[in-house]
């Protein structure tokens, strides 16, 4: 199942520079880096292809380091997949019982399979969207607070509600 996995995310980083919607918002993290004012006034900038929270962009910038407008789109579509994925690998590797790791890590691959599959789910996975980053802040904020068995401390309830709000500034 992982090996399926790992071919299909290659199949989709190979086909990603072919689908002009990953150009378009990987274009706002670009902006972003270079200086550009994300959300311009009237007469005061670029126009962007751009009606999301702040937070999609930041999330995407490390695909701005790229080199090459291709390069940007492949690190755009292996973020996006990371960012489904990285609530299910934190409580995998969080969890004190060797058992429970195992069936989070086996988890993990089949919600990335099931991804594949499902019409909302396999867009938000294999393309640049601001769906993955809302989801991604969304999970570890459930992550955390689902991590602890008992009461939750003030600082890990602060940290949770940062970020559920990461999550709404992000779509």
């Amino acid at each position: 199942a992982a090996g399926a996995l790992l071919i299909h995310l290659l199949k989709r980083l190979a086909n990603g520079p072919n689908v002009e919607m990953n150009a378009s918002r990987v274009a706002n993290a670009i902006a972003l880096m270079k200086g550009y004012n994300i959300m311009p006034g009237l007469n005061d900038g670029p126009l962007l292809d751009f009606m999301y929270g702040p937070m999609f962009v930041v999330a995407y910038t490390p695909a701005a380091l790229a080199t090459s407008p291709s390069g940007a789109i492949w690190i755009g579509i292996l973020q996006s997949f990371l960012f489904i994925l990285a609530p299910f690998v934190y409580l995998a590797f969080t969890s004190s019982e060797q058992r429970s790791r195992l069936i989070a890590a086996v988890a993990v691959v089949c919600f990335g399979l099931f991804c594949t599959f499902d019409r909302g789910l396999s867009w938000v996975t294999w393309y640049i969207m601001a769906d993955g980053p809302a989801l991604a802040f969304a999970g570890f904020a459930c992550a955390l607070v689902l991590r602890r068995r008992t009461n939750l401390t003030t600082p890990q309830m602060v940290v949770a509600a940062l970020f559920a709000v990461l999550a709404v500034w992000s779509k």
